[in-house]
């Protein structure tokens, strides 16, 4: 059990009290936080309540089977790429297992269990399952760059530029974004949004040392009132303050 588990959590749903001890403890030890459940009612209202990152789920519990619960996590948009692994010391026939993949189980196991066996069906579920979700983060991303860029070639002026840009890019890195541009009068001007889809603000860029536009994320004071940047001074402004949101992506 060399590989660590640390932050993620396994929800064990069984009504067999010496069974989920047991499974606990293997999960405990390789790394995981446990939650426990006694039934598929309990397991299913959990799953809402609590941030969970696998199941390992009993075939027979008292209220209703592990198939009924899998199915109803794998049809809930909110959860269906939440991994689930069935245990079962009772229903080992193959057309069992097969219902039970079937209908959205990531792994079935039957007992006896070994502790490395369980938790190394744990490590490779969830090596799936975050592959997924940084591949499903990436496809939003590139979408949201799709419809930015068009809607930035489709802007009819350099407001309404900024505009969508500053709201793409946050959209685009899930935060705050800033970002700047210069009109052809030689204006410089600055879009801004918070955190949380709040709306986006334009602000002169006045001359103000290197403090970022007034009301920005990243602005800690307001920057002192005075000419527009021009020249090498708006280029250095430009290079250092046109981007994206803490990690400073560049959008101009």
């Amino acid at each position: 059990m060399s590989e660590r588990a640390d932050a993620m959590t396994v929800l064990v749903v069984d009504d067999s009290a010496p069974k989920r001890y047991l499974l606990t403890t293997w999960l405990h030890r390789a790394g995981f936080t446990v939650l426990q459940a006694e039934t598929g009612g309990a397991a299913l209202h959990m799953i809402e309540a609590t941030p969970v990152d696998l199941v390992v789920l009993d075939v027979k519990l008292p209220d209703m089977t592990g198939f009924e619960v899998c199915e109803r996590i794998k049809t809930n948009p909110r959860h269906q790429a939440l991994p689930v692994i069935h245990v079962s010391a009772h229903a080992v026939d193959v057309r069992d297992r097969t219902h039970g993949l079937s209908n959205g189980a990531d792994a079935y196991l039957t007992e006896p269990i070994e502790p490395d066996e369980l938790v190394a069906t744990a490590h490779a579920v969830l090596r799936y399952y975050q592959a997924r979700q940084r591949a499903e983060r990436l496809a939003e991303r590139m979408t949201s760059l799709a419809e930015t860029t068009l809607a930035v070639n489709l802007a009819s002026s350099v407001t309404e530029l900024l505009q969508v840009a500053c709201q793409g890019a946050a959209r685009m890195f899930d935060g705050s974004a800033v970002v700047a541009a210069e009109t052809i009068d030689g204006e410089a001007l600055a879009a801004a949004t918070g955190d949380n889809g709040q709306p986006v603000t334009l602000h002169p860029w006045v001359d103000g040392g290197t403090s970022p536009p007034s009301g920005s994320p990243s602005a800690r004071t307001a920057p002192p009132t005075g000419r527009r940047p021009t020249g090498a001074r708006t280029r250095r402004w430009r290079s250092r303050w046109s981007g994206c949101g803490p990690t400073a992506h560049r959008c101009t």
